[in-house]
C-alpha cells in the first residue's frame, strides 16, 4: 500500500480470494523445516471477484470512497509505489508491470517481463534522470506457487532467476 499527498489517496494491491484452512498438530516436523502447521488449505475465489482475483485500487483517505480500480486475472505481487510526478506503480503475478496515473487510474505504461514482478519497486535519480527499478523472480514466499495454481490454473509460473529491471522515466 502507498499514499500520495496530492491525491490524498491510498493505493492498495488486493488479492480477491478467501482461504479455508484446517490446522492440526499431527504434522511431522523436522528441525529447520519451518511451516505454519496447516494440514490442508483451500483457496476460494471471492464471490465479488468476477473473472479475476487481482485488484489494484485507489481509495480516498478522508472518506474511504473508491476513486478507481484496476482488475487483473492474477493478483498484484508487489507493493505499490507512488512518485512525486503523479505516478503509481504495481506489478502482478502474471509478469505485468503497470504504471498508472495516480489521479485517474489510466495505465500510462505496461510491459510484460520474463518472470514475476515482486517485492518493492523503487525510484531514484542519477544526473537529473529518474529511474524505476523493479525486482523480479520466483524466489520468495510459498504462496507464489499455491494461490495462482488454485485459482488461476491456466497461468504458469515463469521459471527464472531473481533479478532487477530498471526503466528510465521520460523527461
Amino acid at each position: 500500500m502507498a499514499y500520495h499527498p496530492d491525491t490524498q489517496a491510498f493505493y492498495i494491491p488486493l488479492l480477491l480470494s478467501c482461504e479455508r484452512g484446517t490446522f492440526g498438530s499431527d504434522i511431522k516436523r523436522e528441525e529447520g523445516g519451518g511451516g505454519s502447521g496447516g494440514v490442508r488449505r483451500t483457496n476460494l475465489i471471492h464471490p465479488e471477484s468476477r473473472d479475476g482475483i487481482g485488484e489494484f485500487l485507489a481509495m480516498h483517505a478522508r472518506d474511504g470512497s473508491i476513486l478507481w480500480r484496476h482488475r487483473t486475472r492474477t493478483p498484484p505481487n508487489t507493493a505499490a509505489l507512488t512518485t512525486g510526478g503523479g505516478l503509481v506503480v504495481v506489478g502482478d503475478y502474471d509478469r505485468y508491470l503497470y504504471v498508472h496515473d495516480a489521479a485517474s487510474g489510466d495505465i500510462l505504461f505496461q510491459t510484460r517481463l520474463p518472470t514475476s514482478v515482486q517485492g518493492f519497486p523503487i525510484t531514484y535519480a542519477v544526473g537529473g534522470r529518474q529511474y524505476l527499478a523493479v525486482p523480479v523472480g520466483t524466489g520468495g514466499g510459498q504462496w507464489v506457487t499455491t494461490i495462482p495454481a488454485d485459482l488461476t490454473p491456466e497461468k504458469k509460473i515463469a521459471q527464472s532467476a531473481n533479478g532487477i529491471f530498471v526503466f528510465a522515466l521520460p523527461r
